[in-house]
């Protein structure tokens, strides 16, 4: 049995997806002005990944509403929103290139799903890369590393530790 994408809360508006599209077409504290706006001003060069962007948005975007925008205007609500709107965002971009990994891998084109789930990875502002090959049987391997220290992440282990366990060798 597959589990549903979303499971709404008890009392929770069922109607996600209709939501999910309000949202994403601007009903938030920014405006697609604005957000074109600070997107081109955290990276007028369009140097940055997409994680390192989304990070840079959310900083830029929170403290224009915490008193960083020229008229000094303070709003926490519009920063919260503003902050949610990023993530939401980048989760829905995460989601198009997962879709278009898949369809990749359907139709042969491993090399492809790669960069797709590449670029899924770093719609996540977690400063993270994804390291992803293609194996001997047509299958993908992936690793999470660490930009800052090239650690490799191992969720494993995390999830040990929430549970209390110790960990030992690898």
């Amino acid at each position: 049995m597959a589990w549903p994408a979303v499971v709404p809360l008890p009392g929770e508006d069922r109607n996600i997806d209709m939501n999910r599209q309000r949202f994403h077409r601007g009903e938030s504290a920014m405006s697609d002005a604005q957000l074109h706006m600070a997107e081109r001003a955290v990276d007028p060069a369009g140097e940055l990944n997409d994680s390192a962007h989304r990070i840079k948005m959310l900083d830029y975007s929170v403290n224009y509403w915490l008193g960083g925008s020229p008229q000094g205007i303070v709003d926490l609500k519009k920063a919260r929103e503003a902050a949610t709107a990023i993530v939401m965002r980048g989760k829905l971009d995460a989601e198009k290139y997962g879709r278009y990994a898949v369809q990749a891998m359907k139709e042969g084109n491993p090399s492809i799903a790669i960069d797709m789930l590449t670029r899924a990875y770093d719609s996540v502002p977690d400063n993270q890369h994804l390291e992803a090959m293609v194996t001997q049987d047509g299958r993908i391997t992936a690793r999470a590393v660490n930009r800052d220290t090239g650690e490799v992440d191992r969720p494993h282990r995390r999830a040990r530790l929430a549970r209390g366990g110790r960990i030992t060798g690898r």
